[in-house]
């Protein structure tokens, strides 16, 4: 929801497809890393599933720390050529 009202109206498109294409390949190098790690290495299931939430919340812990990333939040703006 952020990024739609960040973003222009004729960039939409475009922001869209690359952040769908970055989510994709996320998606497919954890899961690749994931069954690489449990095959090969033999990690436990358990600390894979520890590592990637770690993981996975980081970005969270680190925006959080920055009041840039969070400025603006709740703040209702005019709608668009009004």
């Amino acid at each position: 929801m952020l990024l739609q009202l960040e973003v222009p109206d004729r960039f939409r498109g475009r922001v869209f497809a690359a952040e769908l294409a970055l989510v994709t390949l996320v998606t497919s190098v954890s899961g690749y890393w994931t069954g690489y790690e449990l095959d090969r290495v033999g990690r436990s299931p358990r600390t894979l599933s520890f590592v990637l939430g770690a993981l996975f919340c980081l970005p969270g812990v680190l925006l959080a720390d920055d009041p840039r990333a969070v400025a603006g939040i709740g703040e209702r703006r005019p709608a668009r050529g009004t």
